[in-house]
């Protein structure tokens, strides 16, 4: 979803969440695009957010997996994020690199995932509530169910648990992508009817 309105509704939705989280976004975009200009990487690939993409991920999954007050701690994290989103960068390419000119499919958020599995082997992260489960509805009812789990189906890939955060998700890939939306939209609704 490489729009520029899309990428601010993101961040806004990362803030809803939890400033922390917006943070280390930002400073896993800022890190992964540093690496992007330092490798003299294609200026494009920036401009559409395909090398921060991966290093906003590292920075809310840490925000996520962080659980502490301690300033030291926060500094500690926030270098891990600054490392890691530069690190998806390098993996990115590398990707590209070996397999894209190949016409093999793009790496996605694969460098994301290897990042995060990385530092969660680096720190002993708690484990939330909110990447297993969201608060749960007060009512039974199927349709306030479906309402409910929408918003948030959208806003846990990117780990936000909070429903303003999970509807502007949904409306930020709405805007780059009223098809991406409403496929999104369709998949999410089958799972949920299918838990249902």
């Amino acid at each position: 979803i490489n729009h520029p309105l899309s990428g601010a509704l993101l961040l806004l939705a990362f803030l809803l969440q939890s400033p922390w989280m917006a943070f280390l976004a930002v400073v896993g975009v800022v890190a992964a695009n540093a690496a992007s200009r330092l490798l003299n990487l294609d200026q494009s690939l920036r401009e559409q957010g395909i090398h921060g993409f991966n290093g906003a991920l590292v920075g809310c999954a840490a925000a996520v997996l962080s659980d502490s007050s301690s300033l030291s701690d926060h500094g500690l994290i926030a270098a891990l994020v600054t490392v890691g989103g530069g690190l998806t960068t390098v993996m990115l390419e590398l990707w590209r690199r070996r397999f894209h000119r190949r016409g093999d499919p793009p790496a996605l958020t694969l460098p994301f995932c290897l990042i995060t599995w990385g530092l969660v082997a680096l720190v002993s992260p708690r484990m939330p509530d909110s990447i297993e489960t969201v608060k749960a509805a007060a009512s039974t009812d199927s349709v306030q169910a479906l309402m409910l789990g929408l918003p948030h189906s959208f806003g846990q890939v990117f780990l936000c648990s909070e429903l303003a955060s999970g509807w502007l998700v949904l409306l930020a890939v709405a805007v780059a992508s009223p098809i991406a939306a409403a496929l999104g939209t369709f998949g999410a609704l089958m799972g949920m009817i299918t838990a249902l």
